[in-house]
């Protein structure tokens, strides 16, 4: 099958039927997971032995089961915070409270995954790798109200970091200056919690 989009993209795909597929709607708009939409594009999925239905189950469930704050960070009145990290088959969730205790709405730009070196010394290149999420849970809250909050999930592949690097996460705002980060260090990472139903 190919396909032309209105923007002159052309895409093929090999089509053959699939009782249960791995992805019920494929996204050919955009192929951004952080975007607003939840939809995880084929190629994230195509290796995992899990599903996008998967995916949201485990989501909800790590909603429910998630504690206070492991890590956060508060700055001008926004805080972002990791209430633990949990995993299931090869996945790696991590629910994070966005929460707004300001009068002026926070409109989030992105959510960004990345390893980087604890340390680096005077002028020497920082080397930072992202780690690209495959799916996002409640993708399409993109705005903390003023006062209020969200809570999305973070769904990424397993991975685990040497000692002298750290998982950071940053949260930027659109058009704005509040810009939040936290760490994570790889003994954090190897306490996760794994789901059960």
């Amino acid at each position: 099958m190919t396909v032309v989009t209105t923007d002159g993209r052309l895409y093929s795909f090999l089509v053959t039927y699939d009782a249960n597929p791995r992805v019920l709607n494929y996204n050919l708009a955009s192929t951004d997971v952080s975007s607003s939409s939840a939809v995880v594009p084929l190629a994230h999925l195509s290796n995992m032995g899990v599903t996008q239905s998967d995916l949201e189950e485990y989501s909800r469930l790590v909603l429910d089961k998630r504690k206070g704050p492991h890590v956060q960070e508060k700055k001008d009145d926004i805080t972002l915070a990791l209430q633990g990290m949990y995993t299931q088959d090869d996945v790696f969730f991590f629910p994070l409270h966005l929460a707004n205790s300001s009068n002026i709405n926070y409109d989030v730009d992105f959510v960004k995954f990345y390893i980087r070196d604890k340390k680096v010394a005077k002028r020497t290149a920082i080397q930072e790798s992202e780690v690209t999420p495959v799916f996002v849970y409640n993708a399409s809250s993109t705005t903390i109200p003023g006062p209020g909050n969200i809570d999305q999930v973070y769904a990424l592949r397993k991975f685990t970091i040497p000692d002298d690097k750290n998982l950071v996460v940053e949260m930027f705002e659109k058009g704005g200056g509040r810009q939040l980060s936290f760490v994570v260090t790889n003994s954090d990472i190897l306490k996760a919690r794994k789901l059960k139903k």
